[in-house]
């Protein structure tokens, strides 16, 4: 329910915006770091006065993620739009405002890290894909939707001990010389610390 307003850019805000942020009552909430916003604009609304909240990750992507926490903090259901197409984002508020739910950032192929870390503890379960494969993959869709699903490598040996190529991803290449396999051998990608079922 808040209006939004944007600054020139990173270093600067118009005339007309200032004015209305200086007679205005509103609480002010400034969206990203001093990259997108810079300090100055943020201590020029402080000398006139106003209570300022700056609300920010280390990317896009976990700004976003941030909000998310701020003022939606139980929600079940989010909208997902580019993090790489701004028009995608901005075309997603009002449908994200009108079934009240935050919006998140994804990159095209994959989620951020800090957004699968946050998903894999929250109540965040449902998602509303803003795009097609265009701007989010459906890579990047599982990514969000199981996020405790993590990228394994394995190999397979078969009956006679006989190890085949590596694989990746549930991704089948090489064969085993006999009927069937034996053996598998998997292992996690990245520095995951989990266990393994087989």
């Amino acid at each position: 329910g808040y209006p939004i307003l944007l600054t020139e850019n990173s270093k600067k805000i118009t005339s007309e915006t200032l004015e209305y942020l200086v007679n205005s009552d509103a609480e002010i909430i400034i969206v990203g770091g001093t990259s997108a916003v810079s300090s100055d604009i943020e201590a020029q609304l402080k000398k006139a006065g106003k209570t300022v909240t700056r609300v920010f990750g280390s990317n896009r992507y976990t700004t976003a993620l941030e909000m998310t926490k701020k003022f939606y903090p139980t929600s079940t259901m989010a909208v997902v739009a580019s993090g790489e197409n701004f028009a995608d984002a901005l075309t997603a508020v009002p449908y994200a405002s009108a079934i009240g739910v935050p919006i998140l950032l994804s990159k095209k192929d994959s989620s951020d890290e800090g957004v699968t870390e946050y998903l894999t503890s929250s109540n965040l379960a449902n998602f509303h894909f803003i795009g097609g494969e265009a701007a989010i993959t459906t890579n990047a869709k599982s990514a969000m939707m199981y996020p405790s699903m993590y990228d394994v490598s394995y190999q397979v040996a078969d009956l006679a001990g006989n190890w085949s190529s590596i694989s990746k991803n549930g991704q089948t290449v090489g064969s085993t010389s006999s009927n069937g396999f034996s053996q598998f051998y998997i292992e996690t990608l990245g520095n995951k610390d989990i266990s393994i079922r087989y």
